[in-house]
């Protein structure tokens, strides 16, 4: 009797971990997550805080690319130009660009919806500041998704 409990329970644990591991991957596939925020250039980011992008597979055709920039305190220019990018040939190429500017804020974000044909995808942001004529840029990239 108590080999029986043990063996359900081994099972039932087995099931458990398998179900899990599948909704992980099914998850990873459908949404490629920021990598870390990268300054452009020597300057110190007295005003650029943090930038962030993703893209989700939204498993019909489409993706949502997403990003935002943002300040430490309010700024005169912040913007996110948010480029989605295929694997072309072991290459990442460029599909298009989308700009998104605001004034005198800290935050600023972007998202678009667009209808792609198969392949891996991913986004690649550039996050900038204007202050006082003060200008800093830094970019981050999302991880790869697979469109079928």
């Amino acid at each position: 009797m108590a080999k029986r409990i043990i063996l359900i329970l081994i099972v039932l644990v087995s099931c458990i971990l398998f179900v899990s591991s599948a909704l992980a991957n099914e998850l990873s596939e459908s949404k490629g997550e920021s990598s870390v925020f990268t300054a452009i250039g020597p300057e110190t980011l007295q005003w650029l805080a943090d930038g962030t992008c993703s893209i989700t597979n939204n498993m019909n055709g489409t993706v949502k690319i997403s990003g935002k920039t943002t300040a430490y305190s309010n700024v005169d220019i912040i913007s996110l130009t948010l480029y989605l990018q295929k694997k072309v040939n072991g290459n990442w190429v460029s599909q298009g660009s989308w700009i998104f500017e605001d004034y005198g804020t800290n935050i600023i974000t972007g998202n678009k919806v667009l209808a792609v044909a198969g392949g891996d995808y991913r986004v690649y942001a550039l996050h900038k500041i204007t202050e006082s004529g003060i200008k800093e840029s830094g970019s981050s990239t999302s991880t790869a998704v697979s469109v079928r």
